[in-house]
């Protein structure tokens, strides 16, 4: 049976920046937009605090893949699409090994601004991603009228589970909704 990892970045955990992410590109930390191990610093942009978010372990524990919780930035700053929408980048990293393999895939949001709240593998080449919006709470918590500390201004609106499958690297994975 599969064991799931699932990690998050919250609290006081300290978030990767790309003046940090600079800092550590000697000591393979992160990999660059190359997707290739590099000993030399490599620049890549991302939207902060939008590093990973959500990492999943190979059923085999043979491989880790951290999905980013935002887009990467393109050379005009813009976040990085894939047919026409926000793209989300899946790392695989090589757990014997200690290194980045190289191969990545695509994570198509449903909406622009959207992002993945968690990542889990359910078998060798299918996962679940978490994919929701940038509010918060639950919309039986909205303000009815006049906004107090006691109820939340603009509650949460979109929360889906999705199950993806990893194709051809690079490529884009197939996904198909579980939950709305």
């Amino acid at each position: 049976m599969r064991k799931a990892l699932s990690w998050s970045e919250s609290g006081s955990r300290r978030r990767q920046t790309p003046m940090q992410s600079a800092e550590l590109a000697g000591h393979a930390v992160l990999p660059a937009m190359t997707m290739v191990p590099s000993p030399a610093p490599a620049a890549f942009e991302v939207w902060k605090p939008k590093g990973f978010e959500g990492m999943a372990q190979s059923p085999d524990a043979a491989f880790l893949d951290p999905l980013l919780e935002g887009p990467l930035l393109d050379g005009e700053g813009q976040p990085v699409k894939v047919e026409g929408k926000d793209a989300l980048r899946i790392l695989e990293f090589d757990t014997s090994q200690g290194t980045w393999t190289g191969r990545s895939w695509f994570h198509l949001l449903e909406a622009d601004g959207h992002a993945i709240g968690d990542f889990n593998m359910i078998d060798a080449m299918r996962g679940q991603v978490i994919e929701r919006d940038n509010l918060e709470g639950s919309p039986a918590d909205a303000c009815q009228g006049e906004v107090t500390e006691r109820c939340i201004a603009s509650p949460a609106a979109f929360k889906r589970v999705y199950l993806i499958e990893l194709g051809e690297p690079a490529g884009r994975c197939a996904r198909s909704r579980i939950s709305t």
